[in-house]
Formats: C-alpha cells, structure tokens, sequence
C-alpha cells in the first residue's frame, strides 16, 4: 500500500492570507475617462505618442491617492494604455475595456503595489486583441505586487508569450519588463485570465517564474492558450515555476499540453513548483498531475474535494488517519480537527471507499465534483489485521500482505471454498482464534503459523510444484492445531518452534523441532531429515531417505510413545545416518504393552547378532522398556539388543561474576554429587540476560573456574547468564548430564564507565562553621560526598593549603588556638579523586569564662559562605534573629522589629535599607522568625532596590518553621512588575481544599506551602527564569520513603490545577529537609512516587538514576513494568529525556523543525531543541530521531544544551583528549565537547578510551543525567 499526503505544509508563507491592508487617502477617487482623456491631471500624467503612424495615449499614475478607471478604448477608438509608477495606489475599475496590440493595458511597474477593486456589478476586459506581442494583459513584473478585491468581473488576456496577469515576455520602457511576475493576491471577484501562447493564465510570461499567487476567495477561472502551450493555467509561464497558496474560492485551472501542469510548473522544467491548497474548491483541468499529491492517472483530470468524514453515530473523524480508495489508487491521507478530508478525484462522478481501522468505521460512497457533502460511516466488523490495516474477508487479506508481514485473525472464521493461501512468505498468527479450512488449503510459499486451530476435516498441502519446486517452509510458532493432516512435497521443510497437535504429517524433505517444542501427531511418516532438540509424541514415526545420499538424525531430544491404543509403537529408519553426538531418548512412559515389544527398524544393520550401538546412534532409554526388536531390512530377520543405557552425570551449576581484571566474565562450577572420578570436564554455554537465548558456541573448561574475556559475542557492558552441563570420561559407565537451567543472576560482561565522585544535590561548594578552642569540630563525610557507582569511598583533606592527607568517614578536629582553619576536603572511589571539592572555613574563638565543660561540636552551614554576626531582638516575647556578611567580612547589624499577629495568624519582620543595601552590594543576609503558636504565614519584607541588582551576587535567606527561602539579589531585575518601593515575599501554609481530589491524593499529608510577592501592599505575579530562588521544605519521611529517597519529589501546582513535578526537587538527608529552586511563585508540596521496573535491580549501578529520572518524568518505562535499562537509546529518546530533566519546553512551530521530525512524541522537544541551537541536526534538514545514539553525540547535545542554559560543569581534572588512546577516533564535531568533560572530570572514560562511537543505553543515559543534576541540582 502506497502512503501519500494529500496537502504539504513544508513552507512557510508571512502572506497567508494575503488580506493586504488598503491605503485610505484622504482626497476624494480621481476619475480617469480613458475614452477622453487627453491632457495631465490629478496625480497622472497623459501624453500623446506616435507608434506604429497612430497616436496612442500613455496614462502613467505617478502619485499616491485614490483612481477611478472608466471608458472604452480600443486599438482604433481613442487607444489608451495604463502605467502605475506610483508606490501605492488604490484603482477602481468600473466598466473600463482596454482593447491594444502595442503595450499591455495596465502596467504595474517594479517596486509599486495596487490595491485593484472591480466595481459592483462591473464587467472590465483587459486584451491584447490580434497583437503578436507578447504582453501581459495585467502586468505584474518581478518586484511588483497586485491585489486584485470587489465584486466585479474582470477578463484579461495576454498576447503571444505574455500571462493573462503576470509577466510579459517582450521588453518596454519606462521601467524593466520581464517574463517573471511578481505577488500576485486575488480576495474577490469574479476573474478570467487566459495567457497567450506560453505564458500562464496567472503568472508568469515565457520563460518566466511567478513569485507568488495567493488567492483567498472569488471564482477564478485561469487557462492557457488553446493548443502547443508550455505554461501552466496557474503558475510559472513556459520552462518555469512558481509558488501557489489557495485558502479559498472557486478555483478551475487549465493547462493545454501533456507534461504540464494545471497549477504549478511549465514545461521542461525540472525544479517543482510549491502548491498549497488549504481550503476552497479547486479544478485543475490537465493531461498532467498538479503538484499536490495523490498522483491520479495522467489522462485525468481532477478536481479537489472537501469530504467530511463521520461514524456510524454522526460524530466527525478528526485527525484520524483513514485508508482512502479511489478506483484502483489507494492512499492514506488524515482528516483535520472538523473531520475534513481534502482529495483530489478524477472529473465526474468516483467512487470512495475510506477505512478508519482504528475507531472500526469505513465509508463507501460516490462523490462528484460538485458534492461536498458528508460521506457516513457504517461499523464494520474485521475478521483479520495487517498491522493496523483490518479486513473483512480472507481475500482481502491474502491478497494485501506483504512479504514479512503477518496475518492476525481477530475472531474465529472459515476460509470459503474460492479462498487461497498467500502467495508471498508471511505469517498467520491465530491470535488463539480457529481458523476452519473449507478444502485442501495449498501453501505456495513460506508461511508461519502462530497460536491457531485449523480446524474441519481438510488437511494442509504444502506443494511447491507449481513455483519451480522451490523449497520453502512452514514455521510453527505458539500452538497449533490441525484438525486432519500437513503433507509437505517437493523439498520443502517444516519448522516447529512451539507446540502443534495434528492427525498426520507426512512428505517432508526436513523437519526441525526446536528445544522446547512439542509435536503430537498419531502418525509422522516419510520425513528425509530430521532435527530433534524438543518432544515427538507419536505412535508411529518414520525417517526414511529413499534415494541418493542418507537422510541424518541429529539433535538431543526425545521420542515419547504414549499409549495410543492397538498394536505397539514403531520407529522405523531406513538409509539414514544418526548424526555424531546425537542424543535422541526413547521414552514409553504411559505405554501398556501389546502384543509385541518396542520395534525400531534401521537398514543399515548388519547381520551379527551383536551389533554395536553406534549402528542406531546413541539411544539413550528413559523409562519404560529396557529392550527392544531391532528388524531388518526386510520381515525374514529380526535381532533383538538389549540396550543398557548408561547413566547421566549429575547436572552442575554454574555462577558468573564481573571480572574487573580482564573487563570480561568469571565462572565458578559447583559440580552434581556423583561419583568421583567419572567427569571429564564441563561445558558451558552462554545466554543473553532473559537466560533463554544462546550466545555464541559452547565454551569447553577443564577445571571449576575460570575466565571468559571479551570477544565478539562477549561485549562490554552487556548482561549474561550460562548454563553447563558435565562430560564424562570416554570410558566411563556415565555420560554427560543435561545442562542445567540458567544462572539466576545476570552480569555485566564489564563494569560500566567509572563515575567519580561528587557532592551530594544540595551541598556547596563551600560552608562555614565556629567552635570554641580546645572544642572538637565534626564532619560526617559521608553526608558530603556521594558515588553515583556505589563504589566504596575513601577520603582526604588538606589544611590551610597543605598536602592532602587521609581522612575518616567521620572526620573530627580540635583547634587549639584562636584563628580560622581552611579545610579542603575531596573523595575517591578507588579509581579516581573527586574534582569537585567541599571547602570548609572553620573559625576557632576563644572560650568565655564560665561556659559548660566537655567542650562542644560545631558543624558546616549551607546557608552562607562566612560566619556571620547575630543579632537578636524581641516582640512580645518571641526573638527574630538576622546575621550578615559584606566582602567576606562580618557585619554588626541590628535585627528588625518582630510584628505578631496571631488573629490574623501573621508574623513579619522587615529587612532595613543597611541590611538591604548589604544585600544589593553582593553580601549576604540571613533572617529567622522562629515557631511560634498559632502562626502559619510569615513574612519578610525588603526594599525593592535591594532585588535589582542586574548580576545577583548578593542573596536573602528567610527561615521560618514552615520553610527556608533564599532570594538573589536579580530577583527583580528585569521583570516588568519592578515598580515600587517595598517588597514582601510570604511563605505559608497552603491550602489543599481548593484542589481536585487527583492533586489531593498526591499530595497526601506532606507539607504543602504557598509563595507569593506582594509590592507595595499589592500582590503581583512574579516569574523570573534569569534568578531562581531556593526553597527548603523540614521534611521528615517516612519508612519507606526513606527506602526509595529517590522518590521524594516536589509537585508545583500550575494556573490550571494541575500537579506537575519539579524535576530538580529532592530529598537532603544532612538537612532533613526537600530542596528546589523555582523560578515563578505559587502553590508547591511534596510528593512521593516510587516507580520501580522489574528489569531494574535493587542493587544495579544505575538503579538511584532510574528510580530518580521515573520519579520525575524525566525517562518513563518502555512497557510491561520494564525499563529496558540495556536497550540502545535513539537520538529521538535522548533528546526528550534532556528536555525533560532541565524543564525546558517543547515547541509546536512545524516551520522551524526538522524534516524528520514527525508527529510523535518527539517532534516539539526536536523544535525547541533546533531553535535553542542545541543541535543543527545531521544534515538536510534531518535529526534521525529513530538512530542510536553515540557517545559522542550524546556527550555533544549535552555540552550544547548545558551551554545554552548557563550549566556546564566545573573543574580541572588535569587530563587531556591526549591521555585516552582511542582520542583519534573523535569526530571533528565532538572534540570541543569531549575535551571539556575530560577536562572538567565529567567523563573519566574506561580503561584509558573515551569510546566515542559505542551506543549509548537508557540505563547509562539515567546515570549521566542523574549525575549531572546531582552536580548542579538548580538546574533550571
């Protein structure tokens, strides 16, 4: 099925409409009478010339102003001609016919527009009669622009070579004549054009493009010449192109010649013409197609139609995407928001058949050329699907699908007698419905069979006599049931990868039965080959090669002989060679014996009664008989063997394990309790993580342990499980085991890329602390730093400069004199040193006199950068305390006066202007209003220049027993409601009563909180994306909150009502509280989601990245409960996933996007991240969303997007691109990237590469963004 798009919207037009706005004068119209006119007037000038031995009047507009055109003039009556040199003038035609050979009868010349009205009621001819020159009718050269309005009727008509209205092809002064036209704008009126020969009814002369024809409304009828013209009716002139938009009208175009078209492109032209048609109702009458697809048959015409399409109940199908058939061209086109589907349909009556598979309507229909009516869809009920394409009837389908595609039945069915099988390799996947077969169905190709029941007395031959006797197969997937037989000829083969019950099979060249699957036949007979990993439960079973070279058994499966009834089971051979190492078990259990013993015919036995085993391979017995009748090759002998199996080894186990040494795999057997001495050695065999697909060949190991490196199917980074199984020794009494299941745990064949460590989200770079002398100051490390591996840290710190050296978790210092102490303190996680550092000013003052003994602790601040001065006052009883800091130094201050209003539930401080202009100058300021009883609203006031500041060094910290808020000094800056003196910012208890019963039950009982910005008394709306302030919620959580921290989030509550996360909010466990910054003021509380994937382990290294980005939207799941932590991630996934994790917002400008960008998921993050320059994609106009991702590109986008948003990291890890072996293999366009996050320690590589070109998986994709935000959690 061939999918078209019915219009384009490639282009963007700044003239949609072309409703160009017409100039009002303030002189009253200026009449012109061509008939008369003889001498200069208002704003024109006539002058009189001699052409040709006759006098010819030349009228030329010169001023701006209002013109009225009236009279008759001809070739031989008073002929008269119109030029406007104007800029701008606005003509009215009132029954005005210009009838001359010399010159076109309105001329419009470069750079001047008219706004031309046809008067009400008007008929106005513009020709060129006999003339043999090629003018246009209406001139409209390149550069000019006309637009054509009223009620009116207006015929133009251009001569040889020239448009009806457009371009001319022979050259006139005053001014540039060319073939190419310029805007051409129709809104009204009732219009004829007709080019000469060559040139296009609208557009543009010979050889001549037309710049742009855009017509809104009226009934235009447009033609070319009669006959041997190369124009198009609208349109480029002959050779030429153009650009057309039509919203609107009645629009019939003609073109006169094969390969030209009605609308679009002349002859002989290979650049294409852009046509856009939005709206109206269009003809376009041509031997050739118009440039909008479909494409319809070359000796039709077509017109478009508007086709409103409903279902069954008379709802409208908007923007749904339907199957369309117009006799024998089907497409696919999708109707618009009012359910309108635009087509382009041969002249005269058609036929419509429109299919919506998805709501399950179609519409069948004839539409004329005149019918815009509504076509009503009926339900219709589908028995089988193509992907999303639903048929009716087995016909149809058979004949639709594809090579590769597969058949589904949607319901129970029988096939009808005229029914036939398809005859391209395709499945049929029973969906465990029946499908019931009304002859002997004919299989002529490879088919696939999945979870059906064939059913009725009618088998299934499988012939390939009549395509040259080509050998194809019919695969068995699920379970099948076939109700008679499968016969197969002709070299053709059956393949069962699941479970198929059947009567009989027979005829096959070669059978295959995978492990795992089952087949139930009472009869399987004349197989040539077969390969036996799974169960064949049977009474009768015959392997029989009857020419040439000898049929093989091969594989480790089994032979099962239940009790069928009658006489015993047979298994019967004949010229077939048992494969080296099979291991086919000849089971009976559930067999009651009958007459005879067991019998297995081989003709390949010899005579002697004491045979070797190897003669009928290695059968191995399950239970049941011990022997069995071994017949010859005919009935006049039989020899009996008693077959005494041996016994199996006991299955081992085995476990894997990463080996950091080599970047591969180590295993470790525990062996079956058997007896000693009888194992060879083991064999293992690996598997991808599921633990049920093989990967690559057995690995033979000699000893209990050992190592699995690399290779091409051991690859870094990937998952494994294994299983083995033990080999006996050639002499002994035992053989191998079987394997044993799949290891439990799945392993990466190497560790990911190390991680360094890092600062944990929230903590500074830098904090303060005091103690008194001979006090001891303490420092949980572990609160401090965080590995985003799980790697076990170790830690250092450097004194006032001096050598690092190692430091305890719990790091503990005593000073002993009075003075201040700079402790640098850094991470290591075995591999490398953190780069990021967290520095610590520790002021030792002395001890007063009368102080507590036992000494005291002190402890870092992450509020401030220095120790501050406090001060303290009290109102009514409660204490407010404000401390400060200016240029590093401390600053006496004196704390604001404390206002309590507990009937208003109010407390309010407000900051002076001192404190203020500390704030403005760049220093910092921090104010506590502590808890007090029956007061939820607190609030800070702060004069308005102290937030104005344009660089916001300086900040505000607000504490209250509801939240800490902290303010930069840029808050205001920039921000249109900045007028005023005085600022109140007020944090409070928020209010969940007013929210939807969705937002109360994500919220729950956690804290919910209300900001606002109040200036000068008045509360105003405050959004600010240049100064972020940030938020800290005392949080304590619960259980199992604190199980899954990665879950505990921050819901903003938007205009609408609606919850939407915030995605840098967390959990700081040092703080004990929820931290996030904002841009914007309003209602916020925190949240809990712990989603959790089961491809996820607890324990996996990426585990916290996932569980952090599910939490906040930022990565979703890919269905199923699964994450798909190992799956390669496309430039389409990482691009939203970026987006995501900084809150930047995509964008529906399709203008301004990608080609590729589709309509999916992705399409607004790729416009907002081309617009932002994040990316320019990877040439043409193309992103290649559905591509995997490289490292380098991911690390690229990345530096793009973090640069833009001001967030790139920082750091000096002293490495180069130099240090890694593999730097030669970065593209050129990578290597500013990379070379930054070497540079900074952001990526550390592996093993001494940066291995720039491997894919990238979702998991380590979470990880990098994980640690990234961690990094700088105020991200947005």
């Amino acid at each position: 099925m061939k999918k078209k798009r019915i219009l384009s919207f490639l282009m963007t037009l700044t003239m949609v409409t072309g409703l160009t706005p017409q100039i009002v004068f303030a002189a009253d119209p200026v009449t012109i009478d061509l008939s008369t006119v003889s001498e200069d007037g208002n704003g024109y000038t006539c002058v009189a010339e001699l052409i040709n031995s006759e006098t010819e009047y030349v009228v030329t507009i010169t001023e701006e102003g209002d013109y009225e055109l009236t009279g008759t003039v001809t070739q031989t009556e008073h002929p008269t001609h119109v030029i406007v040199s104007a800029p701008t003038a606005n003509i009215t035609l009132d029954d005005v016919s210009i009838t001359i050979i010399n010159f076109s009868p309105i001329s419009i010349c470069a750079d001047s527009t008219v706004n031309l009205t046809l008067a009400d009621g008007s008929e106005n001819t513009l020709s060129l009669g006999t003339s043999e020159i090629g003018f246009a009718g209406l001139y409209v050269p390149k550069d000019a622009s006309v637009v054509i309005d009223g009620t009116g009727e207006l015929t133009s008509s251009g001569g040889p070579s020239g448009a009806g209205i457009g371009g001319s092809f022979n050259s006139y002064s005053p001014g540039t004549v060319t073939a190419h036209a310029g805007n051409i704008t129709i809104n009204n009126g009732i219009i004829h054009a007709q080019g000469g020969n060559n040139g296009a009814g609208i557009g543009g002369g010979l050889y001549g493009s037309v710049n742009s024809v855009i017509i809104n409304g009226g009934e235009i009828t447009a033609e070319t010449y009669a006959s041997g013209n190369n124009a198009a009716g609208i349109g480029g002139g002959g050779y030429q192109n153009g650009n057309i938009l039509i919203t609107g009208g009645t629009v019939t175009a003609t073109s006169n010649r094969d390969a030209v078209e009605a609308i679009g492109t002349g002859y002989g032209i290979v650049l294409a013409s852009t046509v856009i048609i939005t709206g109206g109702s269009v003809k376009a009458l041509s031997p050739m197609r118009i440039y909008s697809e479909p494409k319809n048959n070359n000796d039709e015409n077509v017109y478009l139609t508007t086709v409103t399409v409903q279902d069954n109940g008379g709802s409208t199908l908007d923007n749904t995407e339907v199957s369309c058939t117009v006799g024998e061209t089907t497409f696919t086109a999708k109707t618009d928001s009012d359910g309108k589907l635009y087509l382009w349909l041969p002249m005269g009556d058609a036929q419509i058949y429109i299919i919506d598979n998805e709501a399950g309507y179609r519409a069948l229909g004839t539409v004329t050329d005149d019918d815009a009516t509504a076509l009503i869809a009926t339900e219709f009920n589908p028995v089988f699907s193509i992907d999303d394409t639903k048929y009716e009837s087995w016909a149809e389908a058979a004949v639709a699908v594809q090579e590769g595609e597969t058949i589904t039945l949607l319901e129970d069915t029988a096939l009808l007698a005229s029914d036939t099988m398809p005859t391209v390799s395709c499945s049929i996947d029973g969906n465990y419905h029946n499908l019931t077969l009304n002859s002997d169905q004919s299989l002529n190709a490879d088919i696939t069979l999945k979870d059906l029941s064939l059913l009725s007395d009618a088998s299934i031959s499988f012939d390939c006599t009549d395509i040259g006797s080509i050998p194809h197969a019919l695969t068995i997937n699920g379970t099948v049931g076939v109700d008679e037989d499968i016969y197969i000829q002709n070299g053709s083969s059956l393949i069962v990868n699941g479970t198929l019950e059947v009567n009989e099979m027979k005829g096959f060249d070669t059978m295959s039965v995978a492990a795992d699957a089952t087949v139930a036949a009472f009869a399987v007979r004349n197989i040539s080959n077969l390969a036996l990993n799974g169960t064949i439960t049977c009474k009768y079973f015959m392997l029989e090669k009857s020419a040439g070279d000898n049929g093989i058994l091969s594989g480790n499966g089994t032979f099962l002989f239940n009790d069928w009834g009658g006489e015993s089971p047979n298994l019967y051979f004949s010229n077939v060679k048992i494969d080296n190492g099979a291991e086919i078990t000849l089971d009976t259990a559930g067999y009651t014996p009958h007459n005879e013993d067991f019998l297995i015919g081989n003709k390949t036995v010899s005579g002697s009664t004491t045979a070797p085993l190897e003669n009928i391979g290695c059968l191995v017995l399950g239970s049941g008989y011990s022997s069995f009748k071994l017949t010859g090759s005919s009935d006049s002998y039989e020899y009996l063997y008693s077959l005494s199996p041996k016994t199996p080894l006991l299955v081992p186990t085995v476990a894997l394990a990463a080996n950091a040494a080599n970047g591969g795999l180590s295993y470790t057997i525990t062996p079956g309790v058997g007896e000693t001495g009888t194992v060879s050695g083991y064999v293992i065999q690996m598997l991808e993580s599921s633990g049920t697909t093989e990967v690559g060949d057995e690995i033979a190991c000699t000893g209990t342990s050992g190592n699995i490196p690399l290779s091409a199917t051991i690859i870094s980074g990937s998952s494994y499980c294994a299983k083995v199984k033990a080999v006996a020794g050639a002499a002994s009494d035992y053989m191998d085991s079987g394997y044993s299941g799949a290891s439990t745990a799945a392993v990466a064949a190497q560790a990911p890329l190390n991680t360094i460590p890092v600062r944990k989200i929230g903590v500074p770079a830098t904090a303060t602390a005091s103690v008194k002398v001979k006090s001891v100051y303490t420092l949980n490390l572990e609160n401090i730093f965080m590995d985003a591996d799980n790697d076990a840290m170790t830690y250092t710190v450097s004194m006032n400069g001096g050598m690092a050296v190692g430091a305890n978790a719990n790091y503990t210092f005593t000073p002993t004199v009075k003075g201040t102490t700079t402790l640098v303190f850094a991470a290591n996680d075995g591999i490398a040193d953190s780069v990021e550092t967290y520095t610590v000013t520790l002021t030792a003052k002395k001890s007063s006199s009368g102080s507590s003994s036992g000494g005291s602790s002190g402890s870092s601040s992450g509020n401030t950068g220095n120790t501050a001065t406090t001060a303290t006052t009290a109102t009514t009883g409660y204490n407010a305390t404000v401390s400060a800091m200016e240029n590093g130094q401390e600053v006496s201050v004196t704390a604001p006066t404390l206002n309590v209003s507990k009937s208003e539930g109010k407390a309010q401080m407000n900051i002076d202007s001192k404190l203020g202009d500390i704030i403005k100058s760049g220093g910092t300021v921090e104010a506590t209003i502590p808890s007090i009883q029956d007061v939820d609203t607190f609030v800070v006031g702060i004069p308005m220049k102290s937030l104005l500041n344009s660089g916001g060094e300086g900040s505000l910290t607000f504490n209250s027993e509801v939240g800490s808020i902290t303010i930069p000094s840029n808050m205001l800056h920039g921000v249109a409601e900045n007028k005023g003196t005085e600022a109140e910012i007020t944090i409070s208890q928020g209010d969940s009563s007013k929210f939807s019963e969705e937002v109360k039950k994500a919220i729950g009982d956690r804290p919910l909180i209300q900001l606002t910005l109040s200036i000068d008394g008045k509360q105003t709306q405050w959004n600010n994306p240049d100064a972020p302030v940030t938020v800290s919620l005392p949080y304590t959580p619960t259980k199992a909150e604190l199980e899954s921290p990665e879950g505990i989030i921050v819901w903003y509550i938007d205009g609408s009502g609606n919850a939407v996360c915030v995605t840098n909010g967390h959990y700081d466990r040092e703080s004990r509280a929820v931290v996030f910054s904002t841009t914007h003021f309003s209602d916020y509380a925190i949240g809990f989601q712990n989603i959790s994937f089961t491809d996820v382990p607890a324990n996996a290294w990426y585990a916290n990245a996932v569980r952090f980005m599910a939490a906040r939207g930022i990565a979703t799941g890919t269905g199923n409960g699964n994450f798909s932590p190992d799956g390669k991630l496309t430039r389409g996934e990482f691009i939203v996933m970026l987006m995501r994790a900084y809150g930047i917002e995509g964008e529906d400008d399709s203008t301004f996007n990608f080609s590729d960008a589709g309509n999916t998921y992705y399409t607004a993050s790729l416009a907002a991240a081309k617009r932002l320059g994040i990316s320019n994609g990877v040439g043409e106009n193309k992103f290649a969303p559905q591509q995997e991702i490289t490292r380098q590109e991911m690390f690229t986008l990345l530096y793009n997007g973090l640069n833009v948003m001001g967030l790139l990291p920082e750091g000096d890890s002293g490495r180069t691109l130099s240090d890694f072996t593999d730097s030669s293999s970065i593209s050129s366009y990578a290597q500013e990237a990379l070379e930054y996050f070497v540079k900074t320690g952001a990526v550390s590589g592996s093993h001494g590469q940066i291995l720039p070109t491997e894919t990238t998986t979702r998991g380590e994709m979470a990880q990098v963004l994980y640690s990234l935000l961690a990094n700088n959690i105020e991200a947005k």
